[in-house]
């Protein structure tokens, strides 16, 4: 019988920690990958900034190069056509160059402008992610503790008076099942299996189906 009640109470465990599992997916893994989804967007600015910047680096090489050969170009008396035609393609790469520039600069603003727009609701995002982790951690773990604060006086009764079981015929009541669910809180962030997850930048739209920075 205490093979029995064992085999029951692991089943029973076992449905208790895969919900916890739901619950963890729910309440901490989709704020976590909605922050993910956000933190991507300012990953692939960063990355079209290198982008120009490489460019721009470039060009300002060609430039330098351009100005060495001009230099031998006029040390070795070459003819003018020649010093000619390098001048007028230095000319076309500084036109270029201060084009790039331009386009730097104002992509280095705008992304440090959204930084530090967006900053503050990062942090929310994690804070309120954890928050909910914190939550479920407590409710399942008073759970846990209740069911094998149970299970283990079943167990020392049942080993102390194994004899007196055998020659009787009564046995120790067996430890109920998982405990039930706690409580339900107030307001939107509950754990439940029906939880609803809150938008946090009041958009109506999840952050995981745009993976843009909101505006």
């Amino acid at each position: 019988e205490m093979m029995s009640t064992l085999c029951e109470f692991s089943n029973d465990f076992s449905t208790l920690l895969r919900k916890k599992h739901i619950e963890e997916e729910k309440m901490f893994g989709h704020k976590i990958h909605n922050l993910v989804n956000l933190v991507s967007s300012f990953q692939m600015a960063l990355k079209q900034r290198k982008s120009i910047q490489v460019q721009y680096t470039a060009t300002n090489k060609q430039i330098i190069d351009k100005d060495a050969a001009l230099e031998k170009a006029n040390r070795n008396l070459k003819p003018p056509e020649v010093t000619d035609k390098i001048k007028e393609e230095r000319t076309g790469l500084e036109s270029r160059n201060e084009l790039e520039k331009k386009v730097l600069e104002e992509c280095t603003q705008r992304l440090l402008r959204d930084a530090e727009k967006y900053k503050p609701h990062l942090e929310i995002m994690m804070k309120d992610a954890f928050l909910e982790y914190s939550k479920v951690q407590m409710a399942y773990t008073d759970r846990i503790n209740e069911a094998f604060g149970q299970l283990i006086p079943y167990l020392e009764e049942g080993e102390s008076k194994g004899d007196e079981t055998n020659t009787s015929g009564d046995s120790p009541a067996p430890p109920p099942s998982a405990p039930p669910p706690p409580p339900v809180e107030d307001g939107t962030n509950t754990i439940d299996n029906d939880i609803e997850v809150e938008d946090l930048d009041g958009s109506g739209r999840s952050l995981e189906s745009t993976g843009e920075i909101p505006e």
